[in-house]
């Protein structure tokens, strides 16, 4: 279907279709277009292009194409949609935390509310239901477990998992990858969007006609890609290392994380640039790698000196003192892989 009526750019034209493979020069490695079965065709057909960009999601079949990277899964949502529920704050998202890992509830419509439950694993075939019905159910406000119960009974139960990938930069001639089949981060905060459209910009000027007038110019669009994998972490680093430490603060699972769990909490329970600050990390405003690390290692000084605070003065601080280097050691292993993953490789 020509869209050019409709969007005045005359080149432009969508093929719903399904694609196969991609088309390679087996000689040099450069990717040539994509083999792709048209809707409502029998038969494959061939499409050439200069470059070719694969965007199919978390789920890539052309990751591997350009990528020896695999996405790490590090826990599970399963999704349900309540109906009428009554939020404690109607038209905000809700992060719901008692003693399992966290529950998201965010509305999606005027009678819809999507549950979005976290699990580190998925319960063993059979006893998911029951799961739902008698851990995590009992963990949510009372207002919200009527419509959770009922959820629980009629829905599917559909499962997705939670996957950390780092994005590596794009070295095959003729093809690129993005969105998720690039990078992906814990979907806790939300920042995947936030991430993908800072990272469509970002290439629509680094690959415009002014600056790559052909894209054939295969050094030139490799040599671009490589200004792109180092100029989007600025926004896509702290995105990418938030999500996924927020995530390990917010399912605490030993008492290091439950120290720096309560911690976070009274941190931005103290408002202004405690909570102005890492907010702006979150919406991708504030893009500098080195306010994350403040508010990181901020929160987990803050985490020490409450901890200390609740223990018997004099008496307690020995073993507070200990507990004060296991907390500041597991806020770094916590956070340096992340580190290391986003701003090393």
């Amino acid at each position: 279907m020509n869209i050019a009526d409709n969007v005045g750019l005359g080149s432009v034209t969508i093929v719903e279709a399904t694609a196969k493979d991609v088309l390679r020069n087996e000689a040099t490695g450069q990717v040539l277009g994509v083999i792709a079965k048209p809707k409502g065709s029998t038969t494959n057909e061939t499409y050439l292009a200069s470059l070719t960009v694969s965007a199919d999601g978390y789920a890539s079949n052309f990751r591997k194409r350009c990528n020896s990277r695999k996405p790490e899964v590090r826990s599970t949502f399963v999704g349900l949609q309540l109906i009428d529920v009554v939020l404690p704050n109607p038209n905000h998202g809700h992060v719901i935390m008692g003693d399992n890992p966290p529950v998201l509830l965010y509305q999606i419509g005027t009678h819809e509310t999507r549950a979005l439950v976290s699990m580190r694993s998925t319960p063993p075939l059979g006893t998911l239901k029951s799961y739902l019905l008698d851990v995590v159910a009992p963990d949510l406000p009372k207002q919200i477990q009527p419509s959770f119960r009922k959820a629980v009974e009629a829905d599917r139960l559909p499962t997705m998992p939670n996957s950390f990938l780092p994005a590596a930069a794009n070295t095959t001639p003729g093809m690129i990858l993005l969105g998720d089949a690039m990078n992906m981060r814990h979907p806790l905060t939300g920042g995947g969007m936030t991430v993908a459209f800072n990272d469509v910009v970002l290439l629509s000027q680094l690959l415009a006609p002014s600056v790559v007038p052909d894209l054939a110019n295969t050094d030139l669009v490799l040599e671009q890609m490589r200004a792109f994998h180092w100029d989007r972490k600025a926004l896509s680093g702290v995105v990418n290392i938030l999500a996924q430490a927020l995530y390990a603060l917010f399912a605490a699972d030993d008492s290091q994380l439950c120290v720096l769990q309560r911690g976070c909490f009274k941190y931005f329970q103290m408002g202004g640039n405690c909570i102005d600050g890492p907010v702006g990390l979150l919406a991708g405003i504030t893009k500098r790698p080195f306010v994350l690390f403040y508010h990181f290692f901020a929160v987990a000084l803050y985490s020490i000196f409450c901890m200390f605070k609740s223990v018997t003065p004099v008496i307690g601080w020995p073993v507070a003192i200990v507990n004060s280097v296991l907390v500041f050691w597991k806020a770094c292993v916590v956070i340096f892989p992340y580190i290391f993953a986003e701003f090393v490789n």
